[in-house]
C-alpha cells in the first residue's frame, strides 16, 4: 500500500500454470476494501463475502472459456472505477454492483447463476468485444432457476463477434408457452399475465 492508496492493492498471480475449470485450486478474498485487485497468469479467485474494489482486472492466460473468477452466491462485488476482464470467465452467482463504473469483457465471458429475483450485473457502461458473452445458467424443463437482468445506466456496446444471450437456456420443447406440463406459462388474461408459470 503506498501513501496515496486508501485500502492499498491485491495482486493474484499463478505464473501461467495449468489450471483445471473446476477451479480446484483457487485463491478465496474474504471481504474487504480495495484500490485494485490484479489478477494474472491463470490466476483462480473466489470471492466468498461482499467487498467493494476501485479497479478489479482479470488477465487469463486462456479464454472467454477459462474460469478464473467465482462471485459466490449471494455475494456482492461493487466495483467504483472499472472492471476488466480479458481472457477469463467469471461465474457471476451474487451481483457485479458498478453503476458508476465501465464493465469491459475482451475475449470473456459471463455467465450468471442461482438467484432470479434481482439484478445479476449493474453498470455505468457495458462493452463487450472480441468473442465475449454474457448468459445464465440453462433451466430445468419445467421451472426458472436462472435468467440473465442486467441493468446498465449508460451505453451497452457489443461487436459482432460477441452476444448476450440465453440461448437453449429456457423451457424444454415439450414445455413452452401455453402447454399444460406443470410449472409452464400459460397466456393469461387481460387483468393478470404469466412469466415462468401458469397464468390467472
Amino acid at each position: 500500500k503506498s501513501s496515496s492508496d486508501v485500502d492499498g492493492n491485491l495482486a493474484i498471480d499463478n505464473n501461467s500454470s495449468v489450471q483445471s475449470t473446476a477451479m480446484t485450486s483457487k485463491t478465496p478474498i474474504t471481504g474487504g476494501n480495495y484500490d485494485s485487485i490484479l489478477i494474472k497468469n491463470g490466476g483462480n479467485v473466489t470471492i466468498d463475502q461482499s467487498m467493494a474494489v476501485g479497479q478489479l482486472k482479470s488477465e487469463g492466460s486462456g479464454s472467454q472459456n477459462t474460469l478464473n473468477l467465482v462471485i459466490e452466491n449471494s455475494v456482492g462485488l461493487t466495483v467504483k472505477d472499472r472492471l476488466e476482464v480479458n481472457n477469463s470467465q467469471i461465474s457471476n452467482q451474487g451481483q457485479i454492483l458498478a453503476s458508476g463504473a465501465d464493465i469491459i469483457f475482451n475475449e470473456s465471458g459471463l455467465i450468471a447463476s442461482d438467484d432470479i429475483y434481482r439484478e445479476n450485473i449493474i453498470a455505468a457502461n457495458l462493452i463487450l468485444s472480441n468473442n465475449s458473452y454474457i448468459t445464465h445458467i440453462a433451466n430445468p424443463a419445467t421451472v426458472q432457476t436462472s435468467r440473465l437482468w442486467i441493468d446498465v445506466f449508460g451505453q451497452i456496446s457489443v461487436d459482432a463477434t460477441s452476444s448476450i444471450h440465453s440461448d437453449s437456456r429456457g423451457y424444454a420443447s415439450v414445455a413452452g408457452l401455453s402447454t399444460t406440463v406443470a410449472g409452464a406459462p400459460g397466456a393469461g388474461t387481460v387483468t393478470s399475465g404469466s412469466s415462468y408459470a401458469i397464468g390467472g
